[in-house]
């Protein structure tokens, strides 16, 4: 059970991509499979709000987090720090997913994708800059036990470690079992 809790928090960003794109292409292909060829208006469909309140799903990470970390009263100031970081950058994360088309279907151009690309390339670093900044002085706070767990626990993917320096040859893949 902990190493699926380990790879959710090591892939969280890629997880919560694919899910929020994943259910914006599902919900708008439902007028086309209910048949409506005419798009619905906008007194049928009043525009989402999205400041809705603080996201589930990463209340639920910081609330893990805490917990895992044995958070004492001496860091909670330094831990608050932390997930506000995490919240801002839920946040950010949202507002982007509300400038994606709202019509899969709805042609891009190669620019346009480029674009997008490089804005969610740039807020990736912006929100990985400000969860680090937060994270840096809380790290310091803590025991080594917890310095141990946040080790474990926001360590890096081995899919997201740096490539091999160049001229040199990758290392060899595991044998087949």
């Amino acid at each position: 059970m902990m190493n699926f809790r380990r790879a959710v928090l090591r892939n969280f960003p890629a997880i919560a991509i694919a899910l929020v794109i994943s259910v914006t292409f599902a919900v708008s292909a439902i007028p086309a499979a209910l048949g409506q060829s005419n798009p619905p208006t906008q007194a049928q469909n009043p525009p989402v709000q999205t400041e809705v309140g603080p996201d589930p799903y990463v209340e639920g990470e910081i609330a893990f987090l805490k917990a895992a970390l044995d958070v004492t009263p001496a860091q909670a100031a330094q831990w608050d720090k932390v997930a506000g970081a995490m919240r801002e950058n839920s946040r950010d994360t949202q507002q982007l997913y509300d400038k994606l088309p709202s019509d899969p279907t709805q042609p891009q151009t190669a620019v346009q994708r480029a674009e997008l690309q490089l804005e969610s390339a740039e807020l990736s670093t912006q929100e990985a800059k400000r969860f680090l900044d937060a994270f840096r002085p809380f790290y310091a706070s803590l025991s080594l036990d917890q310095k141990a767990t946040a080790d474990k626990l926001l360590g890096q993917s081995p899919q997201y470690a740096a490539p091999p320096p160049p001229n040199q040859a990758p290392p060899p893949a595991p044998a087949p079992r």
